[in-house]
């Protein structure tokens, strides 16, 4: 019985070592026309990922508000050192 114990472990520890490379290997095929079986593109998945979400400002709505103002202040500063100076009679 030992003996008849330990296949039934393997067959079913194969069996599952094998659907999950099956589903691994299904799960990263594309299509391609023409191609019933689909092909394997390694580098695939670089084009189909979207990064997390970043970390919340540490100020929220009110540190948008300040970077906001002090953008529209560098930009003003930046204008009116590009003017030429106002001439004086």
């Amino acid at each position: 019985l030992a003996i008849a114990g330990d296949a039934h472990e393997d067959e079913a520890r194969w069996r599952a070592t094998y659907m999950w490379a099956r589903a691994t290997v299904l799960s990263r095929c594309v299509y391609i026309p023409g191609d019933a079986a689909g092909a394997l593109c390694p580098v695939g998945d670089l084009f189909n990922y979207a990064s997390p979400p970043g970390p919340e400002p540490l100020l929220g709505d009110q540190g948008t508000e300040v970077l906001h103002r002090a953008r529209q202040a560098s930009q003003s500063e930046a204008n009116q050192s590009t003017r030429p100076p106002h001439q004086v009679c």
